[in-house]
């Protein structure tokens, strides 16, 4: 599970220098102090859900009044390119993986860590969001916001207990996020055991077959002494 932190300034992990972790604290202190924020266009939202053997991801952006997406076609692109999946030293966009499943939407998903505008429902939206899973080998992977998507990306996970606030880090463009494990799928878990069960099981029938093929071998009897008496 990503080690994200819970939703307070400066707690969020900025990887980029001076000038990331600024612009970083600074779009914090906006979500966390504005309390009508007029809607989540400034950031693409990612929400992560770990599983096992696999990852799924939903990047959502809100293209209502946007400055750089003015249309659905332009927001599929810049949703298949924001996210790049690192794992043992290697990269790749996360569409170059799986592909995305693009949907529209009318409102954002209410778990999203940022504020509500409760005017913000009266108009309406232009909303897209991409759907990503697969699956992947046991290990670490990070996800990173690729330096040239010109947006900040809210990386969230969803909280596994009732009322408790979801996790949540700010990537500014060029950011990796915080290790994410993913832990073996459960047939996997399960596989060692079942080998080493199947490997005693056959040495088990293998001696047992070998006993009774002992047993049932034909034993070699000694001469029997001849009655015959000699003759003088």
């Amino acid at each position: 599970m990503i080690d994200l932190h819970p939703r307070a300034v400066g707690l969020f992990p900025v990887a980029r220098g001076f000038f990331s972790a600024v612009a970083a604290v600074a779009a914090a202190l906006l979500i966390l102090s504005v309390p009508a924020y007029p809607h989540a266009g400034e950031f693409i939202l990612a929400k992560f859900i770990p599983g096992k053997g696999r990852l799924a991801i939903e990047i959502t952006i809100d293209c209502t009044g946007h400055p750089l997406i003015r249309s659905e076609a332009e927001a599929h692109q810049t949703l298949s390119k924001t996210l790049t999946l690192i794992s043992g030293g290697h990269s790749r966009q996360i569409g170059e993986i799986a592909p995305l499943r693009f949907e529209r939407r009318t409102s954002i998903d209410p778990e999203t860590p940022i504020p509500k505008d409760a005017h913000d429902t009266e108009r309406p939206h232009q909303i897209v969001t991409a759907h990503w899973q697969s699956d992947l080998p046991m290990g670490s992977i990070t996800l990173q916001n690729a330096p040239d998507s010109g947006q900040s990306v809210i990386l969230w996970q969803p909280s596994s207990t009732p009322g408790e606030q979801p996790r949540w880090t700010m990537l500014v463009p060029g950011d990796t996020s915080p290790a994410i494990v993913i832990e073996p799928a459960a047939a996997s878990r399960v596989l060692p055991y079942a080998l080493a069960g199947g490997t005693v099981l056959v040495i088990a029938i293998a001696a047992m077959l070998r006993s009774r093929r002992i047993s049932t071998s034909p034993q070699l009897s000694s001469p029997k002494p001849s009655t015959t008496a000699e003759t003088p």
